[in-house]
């Protein structure tokens, strides 16, 4: 990862930039190959000991100097253009604060999920919205592989990630709607998808079993639930519209119960958090 950043380093950008990196564990001590790669940037590095990914980018976001906020994860390929076209795009929609990229599968998965509208984002970390910019539609936001926030919005609404949800929690998923929400409410228009700021995501074969599958899609479902109760989503009609997308465009029986189960997740997250409960 640091030696695609390198590259970056190396490309004429639009603006200076910084990279921070946010080692999450105890007693961390970096290798000489990681030091060495690091000197070639313009690099922050800090250790947070505690454990989850949500501690660790509520840390970065206290070190971060920058006006326009770029997340990303540790086993992604920048494009060289990538930086320059999230600058851009922000320069060109000064008052749109929350941008999501294209991201993009470094191998291929099985068929029967290559060939899924409903699975592929969240089974192959893939988020391709097409080759042009458009606008998010309700409930819809970027992954955390590949985003941009103006920093000014984060300040304004006090936003932070949250603690408890996210790569290292009890649910590991959602994290970044969670962080992005407290910006760009669900139904607000103020979210753009870039295009042409694309990242390659490294294809993890945990989900790509049908056991591996059926439990991520639970986790989606469950966490999606928990949000739009959270953040009082109301989307009884458009929420039946989508599911009747999801069923019409079903191509396998495997494709069929993830799809079931995620529904399954979402209405116990809904429930849960209705309730009181975790």
């Amino acid at each position: 990862m640091l030696e695609f950043y390198a590259g970056l380093a190396a490309h004429p950008v639009l603006a200076a930039w910084e990279l921070i990196v946010v080692y999450n564990c105890a007693g961390f001590v970096e290798s000489e190959a990681l030091a060495r790669a690091r000197a070639a940037l313009p690099a922050k590095t800090l250790v947070n000991p505690v454990p989850g990914k949500g501690n660790s980018l509520n840390l970065a976001l206290e070190h971060a100097g920058g006006d326009l906020l770029v997340f990303t994860d540790d086993d992604i390929q920048p494009s060289p253009g990538w930086i320059d076209a999230f600058v851009s795009y922000a320069n060109d929609h000064p008052h749109i604060p929350v941008f999501g990229g294209r991201t993009v599968s470094t191998a291929r998965g099985p068929d029967w999920i290559e060939r899924s509208y409903n699975l592929r984002e969240g089974l192959l970390c893939e988020h391709d919205l097409g080759p042009v910019p458009v606008i998010y539609g309700h409930f819809h936001y970027p992954i955390g592989s590949n985003m941009a926030v103006r920093r000014e919005a984060v300040e304004r609404v006090g936003a932070r990630w949250l603690p408890d949800i996210g790569p290292g929690q009890m649910l590991p998923v959602g994290d970044e709607t969670a962080f992005l929400a407290q910006i760009c409410p669900p139904g607000k228009p103020c979210r753009h998808y870039v295009a042409n700021a694309v990242v390659h995501h490294s294809l993890n074969t945990t989900y790509t079993s049908l056991r591996g599958a059926l439990q991520r899609c639970y986790q989606i479902g469950l966490s999606a639930g928990k949000l739009s109760r959270l953040y009082d989503v109301k989307s009884e009609t458009g929420l039946i519209a989508h599911s009747k997308k999801r069923i019409s465009l079903l191509r396998s029986g495997r494709e069929f119960l993830c799809v079931c189960i995620r529904a399954w997740g979402y209405f116990l997250g809904r429930y849960a958090v209705s309730n009181g409960r975790t």
